[in-house]
């Protein structure tokens, strides 16, 4: 069983660094300046990151209890799979909205 938590441990890590990789190529996507790819390529991934570090890093004193922590986490998730599916990554949003539904359920059950 403890196997089992260090993976999901590991896969939920990798997931959330996918997730912000998602938000940071959506934001420098398209056929904008420089400067209007720089503010949602890097303020996107910045701005949750903030976020889930006050709202759902188990060292935070502010941190979320469980539903609405695993609600938080999963919009996220949620959010960077659709704008990998915007970005045309249909396959790759898939598979990622279906780790991260594992990945909350299994949340659920070693919290």
């Amino acid at each position: 069983m403890q196997l089992i938590k260090a993976t999901h441990q590991l896969i939920a890590f990798l997931l959330e660094i996918a997730m912000l990789i998602s938000l940071g190529m959506w934001g420098f996507h398209g056929d904008k300046s420089t400067l209007e790819k720089l503010l949602p390529g890097l303020g996107m991934p910045l701005l949750a990151a903030i976020l889930w570090g006050v709202l759902a890093s188990p060292k935070s004193s502010y941190r979320l209890d469980l539903p609405y922590r695993l609600l938080f986490s999963f919009t996220l998730f949620c959010l960077a799979a659709f704008l990998l599916y915007r970005l045309g990554h249909t396959t790759l949003a898939l598979v990622f909205v279906g780790i991260a539904i594992i990945s909350t359920l299994l949340e659920l059950v070693f919290d």
